[in-house]
């Protein structure tokens, strides 16, 4: 017998609803009531890095969990993510996330060298532009903007080893 739940997933600000089906080893997936799309997940070691094959397409990634939800990096690109099982979300009222502040620290996903910074304080930049570009086990990651602002602040140097969860970028409140 299929095990079906309905999730609201917020990926940075827009709302989805997914509906998930598994059964017999397998996972089919559905957004918003579109096509369903078979699905197979596979964490690799301790950094949470994932691979995900999705209607026959792979995508790398990692993740972080923090209070308010997941910080994910599919293919070098961020999103902020917020899920709540339907169930839950009518019983809270129908919110998803917290309605909190907006963040301002841009903080380095995992462990390593930052190869270049590409903003400097006081630069207006898109949800998107590149604002680093960190090596990670050997691997470039573009790290690029969350969110459309001003760098406040910027953190780190070209060369320079950083820690996960290390502030790299402030943005102007």
């Amino acid at each position: 017998m299929p095990d079906r739940k309905t999730y609201s997933a917020t990926v940075d600000g827009h709302e989805y609803v997914v509906d998930v089906e598994r059964a017999d080893g397998s996972c089919r997936i559905s957004v918003d009531g579109g096509a369903t799309q078979e699905a197979d997940f596979f964490t690799k070691g301790a950094v949470r890095q994932f691979s995900l094959l999705l209607d026959h397409c792979s995508y790398e990634g990692m993740a972080h969990i923090n209070g308010e939800g997941l910080k994910l990096w599919v293919e070098g690109e961020p999103f902020e993510v917020q899920v709540m099982d339907q169930r839950l979300k009518a019983l809270s009222g129908g919110r998803v996330g917290g309605g909190g502040p907006v963040q301002t620290l841009f903080k380095t996903p995992m462990p390593g060298i930052v190869v270049t910074v590409h903003v400097e304080a006081g630069q207006e930049v898109t949800k998107g532009q590149p604002i680093l570009t960190l090596e990670a086990m050997k691997m470039r990651n573009d790290l690029k903007a969350t969110r459309d602002g001003v760098i406040g602040r910027v953190a780190v140097s070209a060369g320079q080893t950083v820690a996960k969860g290390d502030v790299l970028v402030e943005f102007a409140a």
